[in-house]
């Protein structure tokens, strides 16, 4: 065998640039795709039972999906009068998207081979009414179909037995399982590009689930946090999970082919990461970018993005701390323990703590003054009246003696004149007598 010659440097080279070419153009195109999402959560069914976690399953997976960078729409306990709206504003979201997902979580009935999703004024009493009041799923699929050029992907947190069609099985009936509430629909023939997700096999039931999430709205999340878990791989470890969470009691069912694979959370880049936290107002966010790609590109712009929002913060202590010093100054200044008390448990600046200390012993000590100058001037005054009732009453031996044990100074010019008065009038008394 004629051994195979070795590539030269520049044949190395060219192969090295053709792939750093093809991986650059890769991370391009996925952070300019456009993704999109409805996400429809009914729980508060008032004719059929109520579900108890859809609502979380949809809130959850509104938030996850925002954080892979989908325009997520969330509607919650969807009615009969709102549902067509509902595929109309998402008609006109996902036009010409490259990825569009619809997540449904509540109840869904199949019957004579359409699925239907119900909304939650929703009475079904007979096919007829199930017909005329619940959402067809084949208009979401038709919906897809027609409006998004790329990926589509259904995923149904539902049941999929049939009412009106017989009984499942004992196995599959919602009472032989703890905890259990039909949610339902079966398998269709997808076409080529859409990718549909079923929590469970055909005329079987789907758990709710006695946490926050169903057990396949808990998987499908978990699996979601996993970087550059291609989308096929992504829903073969979500059914694993579920039949392990369910004890094999719900096995999740995927229709569909897709084109080429796909992955709904692929690994950042600096460029992808940046693009994505450019406008960010928090800064853990550009530190966490700094901490992952300190050598990006875009250091120096998160570096400066960050230097910017700690001044914009230290500006906004500082007025703060202006803000609590004069409110502090004016509660010293009324004397107010009290309000300073209250002010402490709401300090917003750390050095305001110190200030409302030193406020309080203040106050205190203001207090104590203001206490002992009440005391003197009270004493005063009563020392003033006793010195008044002596001198009106002539009583010259009370007055020196009160003026030789004077404890008020202000009173001693009252008192001296208070004796002069009764030693003159003493004189004038004596001189007729002589």
């Amino acid at each position: 065998m004629t051994p195979r010659p070795r590539p030269g440097p520049l044949r190395t080279l060219a192969v090295l640039l053709s792939l750093v070419a093809c991986l650059w153009s890769s991370a391009a195109w996925a952070a300019s795709e456009r993704r999109v999402a409805l996400v429809i959560g009914n729980a508060a069914y008032r004719s059929i039972v109520a579900l108890k976690n859809t609502r979380a399953d949809a809130e959850d997976v509104s938030a996850a999906l925002r954080d892979l960078g989908f325009e997520v729409m969330t509607r919650l306990d969807v009615e009969r009068a709102g549902a067509r709206d509902v595929l109309r504003d998402f008609s006109r979201l996902a036009a010409g998207a490259d990825v569009a997902l619809v997540y449904y979580a509540g109840h869904a009935l199949e019957h004579e081979g359409r699925y239907y999703l119900m909304p939650v004024d929703v009475k079904i009493d007979d096919a007829d009414a199930l017909r005329f009041d619940a959402m067809p799923a084949d208009d979401v699929r038709a919906l897809l179909q027609d409006r998004v050029p790329g990926l589509r992907i259904m995923i149904f947190d539902a049941c999929r037995n049939d009412p009106f069609g017989g009984r499942p099985p004992p196995s599959t009936r919602p009472e032989a399982r703890p905890g259990a509430v039909p949610r339902g629909l079966q398998r269709a023939a997808a076409p080529r590009g859409l990718l549909t997700v079923y929590a469970t096999a055909p005329l079987d039931v789907a758990e709710d689930g006695r946490s926050r999430n169903s057990p396949f709205t808990r998987a499908f999340l978990k699996r979601l946090r996993e970087p550059n878990l291609e989308i096929a791989d992504l829903f073969r470890r979500v059914s694993a999970d579920v039949r392990e969470a369910t004890a094999g009691r719900q096995v999740p069912d995927v229709a569909g082919t897709l084109d080429a694979a796909y992955v709904l959370n692929p690994a950042e880049t600096d460029g992808t990461a940046w693009a994505r936290l450019r406008f960010s107002s928090r800064s853990d966010d550009l530190r966490d970018f700094l901490a992952r790609f300190p050598r990006s590109d875009y250091a120096a712009d998160a570096r400066f993005r960050l230097d910017v929002l700690d001044r914009e913060v230290r500006a906004r202590q500082d007025r703060a701390c202006g803000t609590e010093a004069e409110r502090i100054d004016a509660l010293v200044a009324a004397r107010d323990a009290a309000g300073l008390a209250a002010l402490r448990n709401q300090i917003l600046c750390p050095a305001s703590l110190g200030r409302v200390e030193t406020g309080l012993r203040e106050v205190e000590r203001l207090r104590g003054e203001e206490g002992k100058r009440r005391v003197t001037t009270e004493a005063c005054e009563r020392e003033r009246r006793d010195l008044d009732n002596a001198a009106r009453a002539g009583n010259l031996r009370q007055v020196e003696e009160m003026r030789r044990r004077l404890a008020c100074p202000a009173n001693a010019e009252a008192a001296e004149s208070a004796l002069a008065s009764l030693r003159g009038r003493a004189g004038e008394a004596e001189r007729p007598a002589r």
